[in-house]
């Protein structure tokens, strides 16, 4: 019986998995549709006569560079190379609703000097070439519309968003993406992960320090035409992995392995020694080498984000494995935003921040990047083993970008925070206790980072040590993370507590009566109650023996959220939108 009823059960996952991918699969004759829209959009970018380049058309990109008055100008030259990528050329991968299909341009070398890899000058360059291609396609009858984006959330490295006039019904919001690449352009010895400097600004104490993610940002260009047609070889001809890649695509949105790295080694070019992955890790928080063994794929991937990945794949199997039609809905039907995900949630408006405005927008790494790590740095430092997990995520590219404008808009949305608690016990604790007073250096950095919070206190068990205390009534227990987090915030990177939204006590003023919580005097009621079911208990002259008594009025279960609703409402206090969040919380 058993074995039957796992059979059935995996039918019905088979069943659903097949429909889920027939749903999500444009057909056949949608992709020929944008298989023949991006085709042509290449066609016209071949089609670019040669013209004379100058930065003067993008002098707000030009200028947060940190390159205003460098000579930039170069002569326009046809790309070498136009082809389509990514899905539509690997077939079989393409998963609706959003759909795109990348364009690969790759650079002339004949556009660059040799030593352009310096100081940002490729990316000022190669910017000034998509400007010639974006203003040659915007005359063309054959494009509705051209907007700027940026290549995986990196500024300084922006990419061509071409929509066609000729809309597909299947596939709405169509667009073709223009990717520059950087074959052959430079010397690969030039831009060593561990040991070269190639952002002359980039210093310590008037010393050169290596740029890993700058030299890394430049390699990405220079192998992704390799990368990608390894890629477009493998899935080519193999159909599952086709539609274990689209499943994956409606599945990572719908959520929000390695320690020792990973490498993707096809071929004998360059062995990668145990050496050249020690390297690696040092480097970065996460470790994917391509094919040629020079890239990161995973240089942007911070070590917060991986962790949460590791915790959406353990999720995953474990809905695979005990939930339902092997969790079909859970995993692929099932939305799970911030809010739901994670205990406590922040949002952090950092538009204008001094550690933005006053430092510089590009050096190894870019300055939103640099300040979310602070941002994850401090509050991992500052709520210790109170959390499981600290997510922190800022889409820094605004929705509209006009080139002109540089970088100023971008890292005007604000910046989310996720925090998954380990336990109550643990996130309600009152007193963080600190270094001992004779531990002299960590002393200092303990209350260097607490400020006015730390102070020196003895405990019940003779111990003296620094600590900080976060006095909270029992019942406003459950604010101490936001307490904590408000405080290393404001006090490490100029915020003010306006610019610091917490999603965790908004509604707490429904639970009070006359400004009191009826939970923290509910104490008597208790003793009471156990006092009148002691003596029931002991009855004797009764046909039946009392065995146990149990209270089934709201107040002594700790469920009288209704009875508050109705007492709020009675006083004008709350309101239908409320009412209805209070319900939906209580059910």
């Amino acid at each position: 019986m058993a074995a039957a009823i796992a059979a059935a059960a995996d039918d019905s996952i088979v069943y659903k998995l097949s429909a889920l991918l027939e749903e999500v699969r444009p057909s056949a004759a949608a992709l020929r549709a944008a298989s023949e829209a991006a085709d042509a959009v290449a066609g016209l970018v071949k089609r670019i006569p040669t013209q004379q380049a100058t930065h003067e058309a993008v002098a707000g990109f030009v200028r947060d560079l940190g390159l205003a008055g460098e000579k930039l100008a170069f002569t326009f030259r046809p790309p070498e190379v136009v082809r389509v990528a990514g899905s539509h050329a690997a077939g079989g991968a393409v998963a609706r609703p959003d759909v795109s299909a990348d364009l690969l341009v790759r650079l002339p070398k004949e556009c660059f000097h040799e030593k352009d890899f310096l100081n940002h000058r490729y990316h000022a360059k190669r910017c000034l070439y998509l400007h010639v291609i974006e203003k040659s396609l915007r005359s063309s009858p054959l494009i509705q519309k051209i907007s700027w984006s940026t290549f995986l959330d990196e500024a300084r490295k922006p990419i061509l968003h071409v929509y066609p006039a000729k809309e597909i019904a299947e596939l709405p919001g169509f667009y073709v993406r223009i990717i520059p690449t950087a074959s052959f352009l430079f010397n690969v010895s030039k831009m060593n992960l561990s040991t070269r400097n190639n952002v002359r600004a980039y210093t310590k104490d008037g010393i050169n320090l290596p740029t890993p993610k700058y030299n890394c940002s430049i390699l990405e260009d220079m192998f992704l035409e390799e990368n990608v047609e390894f890629i477009s070889s493998s899935v080519a001809d193999w159909k599952a992995l086709q539609e274990a890649l689209v499943l994956l695509k409606v599945w990572a949105p719908t959520s929000k392995m390695w320690t020792k790295g990973l490498v993707i080694q096809p071929t004998k070019k360059r062995t990668i020694t145990k050496e050249d992955m020690v390297c690696f890790l040092k480097t970065f928080d996460v470790v994917i080498c391509d094919v040629s063994g020079h890239v990161n794929l995973a240089s942007r991937m911070t070590k917060s984000a991986f962790i949460e990945l590791q915790d959406e794949a353990a999720c995953a199997l474990n809905c695979l494995d005990k939930c339902k039609d092997g969790g079909f809905e859970e995993l692929f039907m099932t939305k799970v935003d911030l809010g739901a995900k994670f205990d406590s949630c922040l949002r952090i408006n950092l538009k204008g921040n001094l550690k933005i405005t006053t430092s510089s927008f590009c050096l190894d790494d870019l300055a939103w990047r640099k300040l979310e790590k602070d941002v994850q740095s401090l509050l991992q430092q500052g709520l210790t083993d109170r959390t499981k997990m600290i997510r922190v995520l800022w889409r820094s590219t605004p929705s509209e970008w006009n080139i002109m404008d540089g970088f100023s808009e971008f890292g005007s949305s604000p910046l989310l925070v996720g925090i998954m608690l380990s336990s109550l016990e643990k996130s309600f604790r009152l007193v963080d206790i600190g270094p001992n007073p004779e531990n002299r250096d960590e002393a200092i950095k303990f209350r260097k980072f607490w400020g006015e919070k730390a102070e020196l206190r003895r405990f019940k068990d003779g111990t003296i040590a620094e600590s900080t205390v976060w006095e909270s009534e029992s019942w406003e227990k459950h604010t101490i993370i936001k307490k904590i987090a408000d405080h290393v915030l404001t006090k490490h990177l100029s915020l003010q507590k306006e610019d610091l939204i917490h999603v965790v006590d908004q509604l707490d003023f429904c639970l009070l009566v006359g400004g009191q919580d009826p939970v923290s005097s509910s104490g008597a009621l208790f003793e009471a109650f156990d006092s009148l079911a002691k003596k029931l208990r002991l009855l004797g002259d009764v046909p039946l023996k009392i065995s146990t008594v149990q209270p089934l009025d709201p107040d002594t279960r700790l469920c009288f959220l209704l009875s508050l609703i109705l007492w709020h409402m009675k006083k004008g206090l709350l309101r239908g939108c409320q009412i209805l969040q209070l319900l939906a919380c209580d059910h």
